[in-house]
């Protein structure tokens, strides 16, 4: 369930920003996301959302506290 948010999102995300030089997540992740034994980690996610978030208006990650890990929760 949870990845077909994550790629429902960044595919509604590349839709919206296409026009505007944006990085796919095709060519951010090296794969579609949601292919079969295709898989990104946190990280990679995250380091993608910011870059979308340089490249655009539309995106604004906002910082609402940490994981029990010590990761940033966007």
């Amino acid at each position: 369930m949870k990845r077909g948010i994550i790629f429902g999102f960044l595919l509604f995300i590349a839709a919206q920003l296409f026009a505007q030089k944006i990085t796919t997540p095709e060519s951010w992740f090296g794969f579609r996301p949601g292919d079969d034994r295709q898989l990104f980690g946190y990280e990679k996610l995250i380091g993608y959302l910011r870059t979308l978030e340089k490249q655009s208006d539309r995106v604004k990650l906002v910082s609402i506290g940490r994981s029990p890990m010590g990761k940033e929760i966007y």
